[in-house]
């Protein structure tokens, strides 16, 4: 009898103890798949995380290249979207020709022209004086010191004037060094400037009109 009970107690026990193995092994893998699954989710989100960060910032790259470009395009000129925005109409440049003061040096390279017939058409349409209409169209470059604001719209209007003569001229600017080295070494077609940046001088070889900021208004 005491043989039999001692026989179940150990069976009891190693049953017990094979049980408790179970359990125990059971809960580690609940363990290892619950951090496994934890640190998958945690790599998951941060790589969708990752992704939002991408193309949000893919998004603002495009967006701002894309306004960049669609700020280029209305600013140029001539004539520009902005111009027109801001009232650069023919009463505007009246206006701002307005500021002029002093006198200023219209030249032409007569190098770019056919004859002095044409070079004259221009310096009377700029002194107010009545002229001939050109058989064909004559378009001269004018080159203006970018900070001559005044300047630039009295040759907008000038352009306007000159086109009942069949002329045009496309202004460019230029820093008022770049302009001046360029009337000193005979590589322009047409100029204006202001009075005092040629000498008696430097103005001997050149063909030009002096022009008084009261008629050019």
């Amino acid at each position: 009898y005491f043989a039999v009970r001692t026989s179940k107690k150990i069976q009891e026990l190693v049953g017990g103890a094979i049980k408790c193995r179970l359990i125990r092994s059971v809960l580690w893998k609940r363990i290892i798949y619950s951090i496994v699954l934890t640190a998958r989710t945690a790599v998951q989100r941060f790589k969708n995380m990752k992704n939002r960060i991408i193309k949000r910032f893919a998004v603002i790259t495009v967006s701002v290249i894309a306004v960049l470009l669609c700020t280029g395009r209305l600013c140029q000129s001539p004539p520009s979207v902005v111009d027109m925005i801001s009232g650069a109409t023919p009463e505007a440049h009246k206006n701002e020709v307005m500021k002029l003061e002093g006198s200023y040096i219209f030249g032409i390279n007569p190098d770019c022209l056919d004859d002095k017939s044409q070079m004259q058409v221009f310096f009377d349409t700029a002194q107010n004086i009545d002229t001939v209409k050109l058989a064909d169209n004559v378009a001269l470059r004018v080159y203006i010191p970018e900070n001559e604001k005044a300047l630039c719209s009295y040759a907008k209007r000038l352009d306007e004037k000159l086109s009942g003569y069949n002329c045009d001229i496309e202004i460019v600017t230029f820093s008022e060094i770049m302009v001046y080295s360029k009337v000193m070494s005979g590589r322009y077609e047409a100029f204006l400037l202001p009075a005092d940046s040629l000498n008696e001088k430097e103005l001997d070889n050149l063909n030009y009109v002096l022009l008084d900021s009261r008629d050019m208004r």
